[in-house]
């Protein structure tokens, strides 16, 4: 159930309805001292943003963006660096950076 003031929030707030990247705002209220967004991915996920972090930009999906990109890295097997060809890609390390064995 919503407390009259996150109802009023919603009424005066702007940004339901609007697009931010893959994200459209469904409603917005206050949570502690900060204002957040729920807002619904195009992927269908939804997920609470914080409403400055919408609002910059930083915020533009509900991580699946991160999950495409990380999937589009270019496939470099066959290509030769100075006198080493690269073999084939290994496992991500626990940082997020990927490995080519030479």
């Amino acid at each position: 159930m919503t407390s009259n003031k996150a109802k009023e929030i919603n009424k005066k707030d702007k940004l339901v309805g609007k697009r931010f990247g893959k994200l459209k705002v469904l409603s917005v209220y206050k949570k502690g001292k900060y204002k957040k967004c729920k807002c619904i991915c195009d992927c269908g996920n939804t997920t609470d943003v914080y409403y400055s972090n919408l609002v910059s930009g930083r915020t533009v999906s509900c991580g699946c963006r991160g999950a495409e990109i990380a999937n589009s890295y270019k496939n470099i097997v066959g290509e030769i660096y100075h006198d080493l060809i690269v073999e084939e890609k290994t496992e991500k390390r626990e940082d997020g950076l990927i490995v080519w064995k030479m």
